[in-house]
């Protein structure tokens, strides 16, 4: 029995990554490609520096995706649609969770990042850095 490991989201470990998923595909249509996720993985660790997350606080957030839902009236025309979770560890992110999802008509898109408490003080300060010293017991 061999062990699972984490794959690291990049560019190098694409080809690697894209075994993994296809092993559990299986029969699916709809599944997230290694090239995919490796893209939200960038777009995710742009989103953190771009709030003010300091390398050394990334570590322990987690980024969710969904496709939107299709904007007709009617349950009738549900769909499949991708779906992924990612997690950012000290190394770089991994994926948590690929595979699809059943959604209805008018179903929002899911495009979130979940901050760690340390992720979410970094952000505060970056936001009111402009507005003077923030006391230690504000944040």
């Amino acid at each position: 029995m061999s062990k699972q490991t984490s794959i690291l989201l990049s560019a190098e470990n694409t080809g690697k990554l894209s075994l993994a998923l296809y092993a559990i595909r299986g029969r699916a249509k709809v599944f997230p490609s290694a090239f995919e996720l490796v893209a939200a993985a960038e777009r995710a660790e742009k989103r953190l520096s771009n709030a003010g997350v300091a390398l050394s606080k990334r570590a322990g957030c987690h980024y969710a995706y969904r496709e939107a839902g299709p904007m007709a009236k009617s349950y009738k025309y549900r769909k499949t649609v991708v779906s992924y979770s990612l997690k950012r560890t000290a190394k770089g992110w991994v994926v948590v969770n690929a595979g699809n999802e059943n959604v209805s008509p008018k179903q929002a898109v899911i495009d979130r990042i979940d901050l760690t408490a340390r992720a979410k003080e970094a952000v505060l300060r970056a936001a009111m850095s402009g507005f003077g010293e923030i006391p230690a017991k504000a944040a």
